[in-house]
């Protein structure tokens, strides 16, 4: 007796099916499978895999800037440009860029080609150690300027926002950057992500984050401190790190040249409808030393603000629970505010302002954990940073530092 095998072909599944199945992928190597097994997957699964491009000349995935190399198998990628094949059909797709600080030679920024996402909603720019997109930015031969050449690959991009990290607020200028006048103009949001040994904001003297012809569009910006942390090596943390000290001093230095805290320029009477927040100061606790500690945990103690308990248990080093030592971030936060907000009103008071204008101005202002922030705004963290930074953020706030 003969018996017949037969195979009876899968069903297919809706395209609706697929699609569903495909969005909630969240790995690029997954997707760029799945663009590989026939034209149908291709054209579903390609506009997901190009909706964030991400481009980088080094290897590997590290953050560290001391390790890492330039990899061989992306010497080509800083090359896009309309007229590459795979760009000039894909292009419309993207809606975030993400671009890594590289050699100027790398984007080819010497050529007159242009790269349009003429959809980009999101440029996210992560700068080097020299606070520059371009990692060779030199000076000038016998001058004590630098040669600043513009990237190739910004040029005709026109985002809604832009998002700085490892942003180092006392080196980098808007108007001299290798970043181009265009992608400013059209900014709605900026959000500096700044690392905790970069917490020099106040003595930013080159900042001008007021609407000139570069931020004609601003409405928003966000600084986010990331609680990573920082080596006890770092040459910077050693030498340069006094923030604390700084900032608990600022009250009693009015003669000092007033910086608008809001990032805007105060000599140029800046625009009182945009609105800044400032996101997980209370990490900047964890970078302070061991001194500087404890000067705040005095400060604590005659303002009442903490719970004589807490503070006897941190200056005895005795072992905190995780609830109190969030209660000691939290105050670090309200200090942080109070400072901030005592700087802003003192400045508006030299500036002759009324109640209202100085009302006004101080609503502009919002200051909120990171627990906070994810849980009331996720609609705007999930689409600038992803979910597994945001876990590790989580685990570096429950660190306990002394």
């Amino acid at each position: 007796m003969n018996h017949h095998h037969h195979q009876h072909p899968s069903p297919n599944l809706p395209n609706e099916i697929i699609l569903r199945i495909l969005q909630n992928l969240s790995d690029r190597p997954t997707l760029s499978a799945c663009c590989q097994v026939s034209h149908s997957l291709y054209d579903m699964a390609s506009p997901m895999l190009w909706r964030n491009l991400r481009l980088t000349p080094w290897s590997g995935q590290g953050n560290s800037h001391e390790t890492r190399e330039l990899s061989e198998y992306r010497e080509h990628h800083g090359k896009l440009n309309n007229r590459t094949k795979i760009i000039s059909r894909m292009r419309k797709e993207v809606k975030m860029f993400s671009l890594e600080d590289h050699p100027a030679a790398w984007c080819q920024v010497h050529k007159p080609t242009r790269l349009d996402l003429v959809n980009l909603e999101t440029l996210r720019l992560y700068m080097g150690d020299n606070n520059e997109i371009h990692t060779d930015t030199t000076p000038s031969p016998g001058k004590d300027f630098f040669i600043r050449r513009e990237c190739r690959l910004l040029k005709n991009l026109r985002p809604r926002t832009i998002i700085i990290r490892n942003y180092d607020p006392s080196g980098f200028n808007i108007q001299t950057s290798a970043i181009p006048p265009k992608p400013w103009e059209e900014v709605e949001t900026v959000v500096l992500v700044c690392p905790i040994d970069q917490c020099f904001f106040l003595e930013a003297r080159h900042m001008n984050w007021s609407r000139t012809e570069y931020l004609k569009n601003l409405r928003k910006v966000y600084w986010v401190f990331d609680p990573t942390p920082v080596l006890p090596s770092s040459k910077r943390q050693i030498d340069e790190y006094n923030f604390y000290n700084y900032l608990a001093e600022i009250i009693g230095q009015s003669y000092r040249p007033l910086l608008d805290l809001t990032l805007l320029e105060a000599s140029e009477k800046p625009q009182r409808d945009v609105e800044v927040q400032y996101i997980n100061p209370g990490c900047l606790f964890s970078a302070l030393d061991f001194f500087q500690k404890k000067d705040f945990m005095e400060r604590c103690k005659e303002r009442n603000s903490l719970q004589r308990e807490e503070i006897r248990l941190f200056n005895s080093s005795a072992k905190i629970d995780n609830s109190a030592f969030a209660r000691i971030r939290d105050a670090f936060q309200d200090e942080f505010q109070a400072i901030i907000e005592g700087h802003l009103e003192r400045m508006m008071v030299r500036d002759g302002e009324n109640e209202e204008e100085q009302n006004k101005r101080k609503g502009s202002l919002r200051f909120k954990s990171l627990e906070e922030w994810i849980e009331e705004d996720e609609q705007e963290w999930s689409e600038w940073f992803e979910r597994d930074e945001w876990l590790e953020w989580k685990e570096y706030m429950n660190v306990k530092t002394r």
